[in-house]
Formats: C-alpha cells, structure tokens, sequence
C-alpha cells in the first residue's frame, strides 16, 4: 500500500502538476490535511479512498454496464426486476462512493450526490412498470441535476 501511496502522493506533488488547476491544488491541500488528521498514516488514506470507494465504484459501474446490456435491447418494454435493480443499484452505488471518496480526500461532504443516490433507487418502479428508457432517462436527469446543484453550489460559495 505504501508504494501505491507514494505513486499517486508524487504525481500530485510532481512541479508540472503542483502548479497546475485549482482543483488540483485543493486535492492536495485535502491529502495533506487528511493525512495530518490521521497523524501521517498515508496507508489508511491509500487504503480507504483509493481502496473501499474504488471497488465500490468499480462495482456501480459493472452493474450500470449489465443493466444496460439487457435494457439497451428492449427499450420500450418494461424491465425485470432485477434488471430495474441493476440499473438503478448501479447509478446509486456509483454516485454515493463518488461522494465517499471526496470526503476521504477531505473535498468534503457531498450531499448532493448522496441525495441523487436516493433518489436512483427510487427510479426502480419507473423501469420494472413502464420502460427501460423511461428509467435510463431518469438515472440521467437524476446525476445530471444532482452535478448542476452542486457546481452551482460551490459556485456560490467562491
């Protein structure tokens, strides 16, 4: 873990990129605050944001791309239950670890994001009742907007 740690500690601390966006500079700023919170134990942070919110982001994704496979091919048919799951477990799973992984790195709490997670699961009903496009397209209005309320909120706040 300690190599992984000083990897991806030393791409963000690298002089090209150090100098780079404001974005960066706060990733960093975030990293180097956790880690003093944490008393300098970098394994944990590599451990946790780069670890437990990765899988957990690996895994929205695969659910969202099998969910997909079956809902792409019938799109105005209704969905099987555990096709509607997939689909909206997927978006959920995704978008909360999104939000995990900020705060790990001490972007802070997004509660947009896991507001949106929320409400992906309730979009279940709208593809196992009507169609698999009706519930693609709410997963999409659900991010889409979740993403547009949080740049605006931050936005604000600059």
């Amino acid at each position: 873990m300690k190599r992984i740690w000083e990897v991806l500690a030393g791409g963000l601390c690298h002089p090209q990129i150090a100098r780079a966006t404001p974005a960066r500079r706060q990733v960093q700023h975030g990293i180097a605050q956790t880690c003093d919170e944490i008393a300098g134990n970098q394994c944990d942070l590599a451990l946790v944001g780069f670890g437990y919110w990765h899988y957990g982001l690996l895994l929205g994704v695969v659910s969202v791309a099998a969910g997909l496979k079956k809902a792409v091919g019938d799109p105005y048919d209704p969905l099987g239950t555990s096709i509607g799951s997939e689909l909206a477990l997927g978006v959920a799973l995704f978008v909360a670890c999104t939000a995990g992984f900020a705060v790990a790195l001490g972007l802070g709490f997004r509660r947009e994001r896991i507001v949106a997670a929320g409400l992906a699961l309730a979009t279940i009903p709208v593809g196992t009742e009507w169609t698999a496009a009706a519930e693609i397209a709410a997963l999409t209005a659900i991010v889409v907007g979740a993403l547009l309320l949080e740049a605006r909120r931050h936005a604000s706040n600059s």
